[in-house]
């Protein structure tokens, strides 16, 4: 399930990213999707770390997953969704 949101991050990330090369847009607009690729890129890093640690280190993997799904918390609305299924 971590993979399928970590795809899915991906999708969005490239998204936004097509939507900041429409022409015409405003500056306040872009430097705005800017932020959210930003936000979704930490989010995406954190949660490819978190599986990588997952599948090589099955002994250590719990604290990682909580401290996952407490970060995915305000990611609305899957990240929450996976947040308090994970808790």
């Amino acid at each position: 399930m971590l993979a399928l949101l970590a795809f899915l991050s991906v999708c969005g990330i490239v998204a936004i990213w097509s939507l900041t090369a429409r022409p015409g847009m405003n500056v306040q607009s872009v430097w705005t999707l800017h932020l959210v690729i930003a936000t979704e890129a930490c989010y995406l890093a954190f949660e490819v770390f978190i599986l990588i640690i997952r599948w090589r280190f099955p002994s250590l993997r719990k604290w990682p997953t909580v401290t996952l799904n407490i970060a995915l918390l305000p990611k609305i609305p899957l990240g929450t969704i996976i947040g308090i299924y994970g808790l």
